[in-house]
């Protein structure tokens, strides 16, 4: 379940559907989440996944500091720009294919 915890997403939903994954949204991580509500939530959330047997992955790490606090909270798994970099505009492809090239040769 995709951004668990906004919009449509319920518990309900947990009891009709076989969820494997509960993804708690970028809202409680990013840099305005940094306060004691968005900590319990995220915890909460993990540890809904742990009782339910599911991977939780916290969406929107961006920092090591983020990435300790979902550690620390007990998700499985983290995604977010601190993993991989943002979306770059179409016309930066050529140079880094040519990056990619040069690194290629040198390995």
């Amino acid at each position: 379940m995709d951004d668990f915890g906004v919009g449509y997403s319920s518990l309900g939903y947990l009891r009709k559907f076989p969820f494997d994954n509960i993804k708690s949204d970028r809202c409680f991580i990013g840099a305005r989440s940094d306060n004691n509500e968005s900590a319990a939530t995220v915890r909460t959330i993990a540890t809904l996944g742990s009782n339910l047997s599911v991977e939780t992955t916290a969406e929107g790490i961006e920092t090591a500091a983020q990435l300790a606090r979902v550690r620390g909270a007990g998700c499985t798994a983290a995604q977010g720009f601190y993993f991989t970099p943002p979306p770059r505009p179409q016309a930066d492809l050529f140079e880094i294919i040519a990056t990619m090239n040069k690194a290629s040769r040198v390995a």
